[in-house]
């Protein structure tokens, strides 16, 4: 779904809910910042590697969900055995894309999180990428104070 799409439809969603139209305004303005720190950690993500280690598990996964799979005796246990696998290497490349977003934030915002690997160290170690941390992270503060905002509208009795 289009960035606008959703934001169409999530402003004819607020507007059906009654809200008003500060809220809406809120509202909108908290799915921007939400784009743009998603774009901003994809940009980073994408410089990093986009997880190598994880990429290759994955891969070491399927190859391992191929073979599993060939040695079943049924049709369904093979495709039982195949979406198994899948979906646990699926999950390690999204564990590691949110431990790199979650990482990139707390050190943007001062925090000194545990790195568990050389790679992610000289990576974040680099005054460039931390810059872009730092300015990751200012969103994220952007962000959690136009959900307060959006609470506190939300909290007040209808007009």
């Amino acid at each position: 779904m289009g960035r606008t799409m959703f934001l169409s439809i999530t402003l004819l969603a607020l507007a059906g809910a009654g809200c008003t139209e500060k809220s809406v305004s809120v509202e909108k303005e908290l799915a921007d910042k939400r784009f743009a720190q998603l774009e901003r950690l994809d940009a980073l993500y994408a410089a990093y590697g986009q997880g190598e280690l994880a990429a290759a598990v994955h891969k070491k996964a399927l190859q391992s969900a191929e073979k599993s799979a060939a040695e079943e005796k049924t049709q369904a246990d093979k495709d039982v055995t195949r979406e198994l696998m899948t979906a646990l290497s699926s999950a390690a490349l999204e564990m590691d894309r949110s431990a790199f977003d979650e990482h990139c934030i707390d050190l943007g915002r001062g925090q000194r999180p545990s790195i568990l690997s050389p790679k992610a160290r000289a990576f974040f170690a680099d005054k460039a990428t931390l810059d872009k941390c730092r300015d990751i992270a200012q969103v994220q503060f952007e962000i959690e104070a136009l959900e307060t905002e959006l609470k506190r509208l939300k909290a007040l009795p209808a007009e």
